[in-house]
């Protein structure tokens, strides 16, 4: 099994989001160290900026531990609006 994830800046903070994941509707699944997995709406993703992979890695790590059963697959940009807005809505 493989999951898909993207690492986005909020507010200074590092999260992941999942763009496949749905968390209820309108929303897909995100995971920060604080607070860890949570909703996120959808669009946000698309309005944040990349995070860089050395801002990211000890997140990846964390991730891959608690998924320890697929293979992470990190996603250098979010996948066309169509595609996420299926998945969740």
């Amino acid at each position: 099994m493989r999951t898909y994830v993207i690492f986005k800046k909020l507010k200074g903070e590092v999260i992941a989001i999942f763009p496949f994941v749905k968390w209820s509707d309108g929303c897909v699944t995100s995971y920060e160290h604080i607070g860890q997995h949570g909703a996120c709406d959808w669009l946000l993703p698309y309005e944040l900026k990349n995070a860089r992979p050395s801002e990211y890695a000890d997140l990846l790590a964390e991730i891959k531990k608690i998924y320890n059963d697929c293979v992470v697959e990190v996603l250098k940009k979010m996948p066309r609006k169509g595609i996420v807005r299926a998945r969740v809505s």
